[in-house]
């Protein structure tokens, strides 16, 4: 009887490996019939396209549809996508079907660097981005006397990042300056005021004094008298009539 049970077993065990295998070798030699892209962000800003991530995926591996699609290497793939500058996160995988799923997520531009020499993006983390081949996101510009590679520019980021984060804001404010002075200068998108924040030192004050000069100042006195917010001092705003 324990003869029997173990001659059992041992063929069962036998079957599921050799079952295994067939699976594992006819999966191996399905070739390639689909490629579908997932884009997993939710953001409004397209950096890639399909036929993009395509491209960069056949320059790394070479000809993928009717490919057996046990010849595809993920990690090529997926390092090949880790090497494009939209993209924040990426994953290669095989269906037993032979679809090859990619899904991508895309990073977040939230400002635009002039200078005289360059242009490029910061996305939210604080990463410089190049500008991507087909599409230019529309985030907030930052322009004037900008010095690449330098503090400001980390500057620059901070109060962009702030910015963003803040309703009001984001739909107020629709151009940073940086005039020669060093000064950062806010360019309001309702009013024909300059807004002079100066530096970002005490930034959330000083956009508090902004915002109730917004809410009572202004109901007060037409804000539309007034060339120049100034926001660079001390405990108190300086507003600057227009001639």
């Amino acid at each position: 009887m324990r003869k029997g049970n173990i001659i059992f077993w041992s063929l069962l065990i036998l079957f599921l490996v050799l079952s295994l295998w067939l699976v594992n070798h006819r999966r191996k030699s399905v070739v390639c019939s689909h490629i579908d892209v997932i884009f997993l962000d939710t953001s409004d800003n397209k950096l890639m396209d399909e036929q993009e991530v395509i491209d960069v995926l056949e320059n790394a591996q070479g000809k993928i549809l009717g490919t057996e699609i046990g010849d595809l290497n993920l990690a090529v793939l997926e390092d090949a996508l880790y090497q494009q500058p939209p993209v924040k996160h990426a994953e290669v995988y095989k269906t037993i079907d032979g679809e090859l799923k990619v899904e991508i997520t895309q990073r977040t531009p939230i400002l635009r660097i002039y200078t005289d020499s360059l242009s490029y993006y910061i996305d939210s983390y604080g990463a410089v981005m190049p500008l991507p081949k087909k599409y230019r996101p529309r985030v907030l510009p930052a322009s004037g006397f900008i010095r690449h590679k330098s503090k400001q520019i980390v500057d620059l980021y901070q109060l962009a990042k702030y910015i963003n984060e803040h309703n009001f804001w984001k739909a107020q404010i629709q151009q940073i300056y940086v005039n020669k002075k060093g000064d950062i200068e806010l360019i309001p998108r309702v009013g024909a005021q300059t807004i002079v924040l100066g530096s970002i030192k005490n930034m959330e004050k000083k956009f508090r004094k902004l915002m109730a000069l917004y809410q009572y100042g202004f109901k007060v006195k037409d804000w539309n008298k007034y060339k120049q917010i100034n926001l660079k001092f001390k405990n108190q705003v300086v507003c600057v009539k227009s001639l």
